[in-house]
């Protein structure tokens, strides 16, 4: 992003969580902040080409793409209220939550949960919100402080990091690379903690046990490392995601893929996670990310 967009982008978000009630300014955020970040202008053809392979109608896409304007709009908004170590918002959402007692019923086992969520814009505070209901949550991310683009908003990145990390129950944030921190990953498992992690993007996460899955009418490769890790250990596995209902209100939804009792594989897991993400896409297309992962042309 140019300097000089992120200096309004930054200042706006300020505003909004400065002057605003909580939920004014996610509507608001979900308005304008989109028109103040090229990347998703950048971004937007591939997107749709994707998007093309499930949604056929041309508006029907159009409409999917102002949702996901919107939510990336409420995304950026609570990544400054996590750079500015806000927590008030998660006692000002108005949360809903499906299939919560999947959570309940696997922590009974005493081997903590695998929740595997997708790229859907709210990661973060899915994590944090799903920790807020009383257990450590360990979120898995990509280290990418090695990258051109994180040494330009370092100070502001890593307050969003720390932060969001208070907000985990006692879990841990786990920056991973390829290979890496599995004994992190183990220990929250031993502890009988959660632990969240994407598994639905092809690229700059080489993990050695990546798998290519069929996807609608395409494949996704997948990192399968910690969901064999998982089964491995008869760690029970479920799906999650959040979605923005307007205002205050967010809508949590969970989901079981194995409950770490029955005999079960990688493929049988995958394969469950991603007929969980086609629900999403098909339900609200424009909370997934990752259609340009699936772009006809790739």
């Amino acid at each position: 992003m140019d300097a000089w967009r992120r200096k309004i982008m930054f200042a706006w978000v300020a505003f909004l969580n400065g002057l605003l009630p909580y939920g004014a300014g996610n509507r608001l955020a979900a308005r304008t902040i989109r028109h103040l970040h090229p990347a998703l202008s950048k971004q937007q053809a591939r997107w749709l080409s994707g998007l093309s392979r499930a949604v056929r109608d041309p508006q029907a896409q159009a409409s999917a793409w102002r949702d996901f304007g919107k939510l990336f709009g409420v995304a950026r908004l609570h990544a400054g209220l996590y750079a500015w170590n806000d927590r008030a918002w998660g006692e000002r959402c108005e949360l809903t939550i499906s299939g919560f007692e999947n959570i309940e019923q696997a922590r009974a086992l005493g081997r903590g949960a695998l929740v595997m969520t997708f790229h859907h814009h709210l990661n973060m505070m899915f994590c944090t919100l799903l920790a807020g209901q009383g257990m450590p949550l360990n979120a898995v991310a990509f280290d990418n402080r090695q990258a051109a683009r994180y040494q330009q908003v370092r100070a502001r990145t890593d307050s969003i990091y720390l932060n969001a990390e208070q907000m985990l129950h006692g879990g841990e944030l786990i920056l991973v690379k390829p290979q890496g921190n599995a004994r992190a990953i183990l220990r929250a498992f031993q502890k009988n903690q959660l632990v969240s992690s994407s598994f639905d993007f092809p690229d700059f996460f080489q993990d050695r046990n990546r798998l290519e899955y069929p996807f609608l009418d395409a494949s996704l490769s997948c990192p399968t490392g910690v969901v064999k890790m998982a089964i491995t250990k008869q760690v029970p596995i479920l799906s999650g995601y959040l979605d923005w209902r307007g205002g205050n209100r967010f809508a949590m939804v969970l989901r079981p893929i194995s409950d770490g009792v029955s005999d079960t594989t990688v493929d049988d897991a995958m394969t469950q996670y991603l007929a969980h993400l086609e629900d999403m896409v098909r339900h609200k297309p424009g909370l997934w990310e990752g259609w340009k992962w699936v772009d006809p042309k790739s």
